[in-house]
């Protein structure tokens, strides 16, 4: 516990203030986990802080009570004022919003193209062009495609901006075993359900919950409407399961199910050859945006 409580004094997660008047002040505690050594023997025990933001208002600043077994025995009556998430919490308060996290590694991949022979290359708009068309019987396979899989932009980054809102969107765009029907998109997304419910239980570890339920945006028309509709015809009675497993959430609200139009299906600037506009448009909604100029050179 000390070691948690001294890193959480020297990140300046909060400022010891006398109790304010007329705000709503949230509890926290303690949770205790045992650390591991590859052979499964115990390692040693960590400790988290947790608050108890169950209870928590929607304000501009949040204040919670002293941590068990370390207070201030000079001012016990004394209150934490918040300056830094903890666990638990429902959500950052409003004064914390506007900043931002941009990520980029420009000398990471410029070393890679070095190593590539591809320095002195002159950039491009996107990453393919869109009059080519893929085919798993055209063309050599690369005997490495590691160096390919690995070289990227050097003047973009990805920007997180914070916020409020902890709505959990996902949008899923795959095919079952490479099969274009119906029938195989209706296991696909039963399989993009099941991943996301491995992300919700991670999170749940990591005490970070939401308020609604997560949205999955799937760009298949008759794949969305079978998860909120019970009857199943002759066409689809082998994938009953899966679509079963799929609705049970949406009728309990659990699971929020929307189609989205393709030119707004964000995977797709992943997986496909795309026109330059759609292109540039879908890569400004995964917040891949170019290094901003205070940045550069770092």
């Amino acid at each position: 516990m000390k070691i948690e409580y001294v890193a959480l004094l020297t990140n300046s997660t909060w400022s010891l203030v006398p109790k304010p008047i007329n705000k709503h002040i949230i509890g926290c505690k303690w949770i205790y986990k045992l650390k591991l050594k590859v052979d499964g023997s115990i390692d040693r025990f960590k400790a988290h802080l947790v608050a108890k933001g169950f209870n928590q208002t929607y304000e501009k600043e949040v204040y919670m009570v002293q941590l068990p077994g370390f207070i201030n025995h000079s001012k016990p009556d004394f209150f934490y004022k918040l300056h830094k998430a903890l666990y638990g919490l429902k959500q950052a308060p409003l004064c914390w919003q506007g900043s931002f996290l941009h990520l980029s590694q420009t000398k990471y991949m410029q070393n890679l193209l070095t190593h590539a022979g591809l320095a002195d290359c002159k950039p491009i708009t996107t990453p393919m062009t869109n009059s080519h068309t893929l085919s798993v019987s055209y063309g050599s396979l690369l005997g490495d495609p590691s160096q390919y899989r690995s070289i990227g932009a050097t003047s973009f980054g990805l920007s997180f901006h914070s916020s409020f809102d902890l709505q959990l969107t996902i949008y899923a765009d795959v095919d079952w075993v490479g099969c274009p029907d119906d029938q195989a998109k209706y296991k696909a997304l039963a399989n993009v359900v099941s991943k996301l419910q491995w992300i919700q239980h991670l999170l749940q570890e990591l005490f970070i919950s939401s308020f609604s339920p997560p949205i999955l945006l799937y760009d298949n028309l008759s794949a969305t409407f079978l998860t909120t509709n019970p009857i199943f015809h002759s066409r689809v009675k082998h994938v009953e399961l899966d679509c079963h497993f799929v609705q049970e959430k949406v009728l309990n609200k659990t699971l929020v199910v929307q189609r989205i139009p393709s030119c707004d299906q964000i995977v797709d600037v992943l997986t496909k050859a795309l026109p330059i506009q759609q292109f540039l448009n879908l890569r400004s909604k995964l917040t891949i945006l170019a290094i901003p100029m205070s940045l550069r050179g770092c």
